[in-house]
């Protein structure tokens, strides 16, 4: 696990000031996934065939892989 960074731009979620703290590693795939109560579903991603991100989490992700 490693620390990526910290995100905080006022702006970067529309419900208010938030600060996320983002840590990143490989799985690999190798780890079942089970939604829970905020999730109808869960599933891996190639990190090439990503679907659409909220906020900016795109931008939080495209700073771990240039690590």
């Amino acid at each position: 696990l490693e620390f990526v960074g910290y995100f905080d731009a006022p702006d970067r979620d529309p419900r208010g000031r938030v600060i996320s703290f983002a840590f990143g590693t490989d799985l690999n795939g190798t780890v079942p996934l089970e939604a829970g109560d905020d999730a109808a579903d869960a599933q891996w991603f190639s990190i090439h065939e990503l679907p659409e991100l909220a906020f900016d989490h795109r931008t939080i992700l495209a700073s771990w892989l240039e690590e």
